[in-house]
């Protein structure tokens, strides 16, 4: 296993080498928990204004209709339906929000635990190709966990491989071939950094 693979496969799947680091230690890397706990805040909050907008549409909206429109039971009746279908999409979408929030606290518990969950095993790899418009699916699948990710990342799997894949509930961090050598790595690196800057050391203009 390279250190370019390495690298190629961080970046591939969202995650960096000390990230890695931590995760192999059974910890998150605080960057990690940074990152899992801004997910979801946008989705509760598009739900909440979702549900808000559709309750002021279903009453606004039916007293709106009600007032354009001679009294009636027919004007009544159609009145009473916009006013429940705004309640009713309304409160379906707040509590929608409500169950991300209650998820999204869930989860920043389990976050604040630092614990990572290990999946070690052969690799499985999953395309499921679209029809009629629709994109191809790119899976991977370690033991019981199974995550999406994008082409670039599902070629640079290899299938049947044993790997060693790091995640938290529902949510992905890091995976490594095995066996793993971060040391050799590290060693190798040092050893690039070390020959790049010996060829940039200019000759001395003293001559003994």
């Amino acid at each position: 296993m390279s250190a370019d693979y390495l690298d190629q496969l961080g970046r591939a799947h969202g995650f960096t080498v000390d990230e890695l680091r931590s995760n192999l230690q059974g910890v998150l890397h605080p960057t990690q928990v940074k990152r899992l706990r801004r997910r979801g805040r946008v989705a509760a909050v598009v739900l909440f204004l979702l549900g808000l907008s559709f309750l002021a549409a279903g009453i606004w909206g039916a007293d709106a209709y009600q007032g354009s429109y001679m009294p009636s039971d027919t004007t009544l009746k159609e009145a009473t339906q916009i006013r429940w279908a705004g309640v009713a999409l309304g409160s379906t979408f707040l509590l929608c929000g409500a169950a991300s929030v209650y998820r999204r606290r869930k989860r920043n518990a389990r976050y604040a635990l630092g614990q990572v969950d290990v999946e070690q095993g052969p690799l499985h790899k999953i395309h499921v190709q679209g029809r009629g418009g629709v994109q191809d699916r790119y899976r991977f699948r370690v033991g019981n966990r199974a995550f999406d990710t994008l082409e670039h990342g599902w070629e640079l799997l290899t299938q049947g491989a044993i790997y060693r894949m790091h995640c938290v509930g529902d949510q992905f961090l890091s995976l490594v071939p095995v066996p793993y050598d971060l040391a050799g790595r590290d060693e190798f690196i040092r050893e690039q950094e070390q020959l790049e800057r010996t060829r940039h050391v200019k000759p001395s203009r003293r001559v003994q």
